[in-house]
């Protein structure tokens, strides 16, 4: 099957699941954020507004904003992928694909950045991340080795085969309603990691 195959199969699958079902996964997943992984007491954390039937993050974001973390959400900017503050006072306006952004643009800097929650389409067994094919995240993550990069998805997402390149950035790891997968591809050792 080749990787347009792939993304249309699953996004299809994505948009399918009934709003129980999709706020259900959300749920378990936000729930695993918060209990498996230990975020870094300093810099930031980057999001995603969910589209698309994408695990929705809104109660972890909300849970985080309440404790004070440092969060960040995508902008598209000159056909590149920022990221921006995302605080109690944010407003959010469609972007470019019709995505949820935050306004005003409040850019963080890239190296201060220390985990990413990465939206996908598909997983390999081995870590590798199928996006919608825009290549933004891999970009992002290749120039962002030091951050830790969380794949989210959906089970029925994970465990597919599917073409991969030299620009496709691999993951660290990966939180579905069914659990974390860890990989040892991207980075040798993690703070976060159990």
């Amino acid at each position: 099957m080749s990787n347009s195959q792939v993304r249309r199969e699953l996004r299809f699958r994505r948009r399918s699941l009934d709003s129980s079902q999709l706020a259900a996964a959300s749920l378990a997943v936000c729930d695993l954020l918060e209990s498996e992984l230990r975020f870094p007491a300093t810099g930031w954390t980057a999001a995603y507004s969910a589209n698309d039937g994408e695990v929705d993050l809104a109660p972890f974001l909300d849970a985080s904003r309440a404790i004070g973390r440092s969060l960040a959400l995508p902008v598209i900017q000159s056909g590149d992928m920022a990221f921006s503050a995302y605080s109690e006072g944010s407003r959010f306006v469609a972007g470019r694909f019709g995505i949820l952004e935050p306004r005003p643009v409040q850019p963080v800097c890239a190296s201060d950045i220390h985990l990413v929650l990465v939206p996908l389409v598909a997983c390999s067994p081995a870590g590798d991340r199928l996006g919608r094919g825009g290549g933004y995240y891999d970009r992002f993550l290749q120039s962002s080795p030091q951050s830790l990069a969380i794949g989210i998805g959906h089970a029925f997402q994970c465990h597919r085969e599917f073409d991969v390149n030299e620009r496709d950035a691999p993951l660290d790891a990966v939180i579905t309603e069914q659990g974390i997968q860890w990989f040892q591809r991207r980075h040798e050792s993690r703070s976060t990691a159990p």
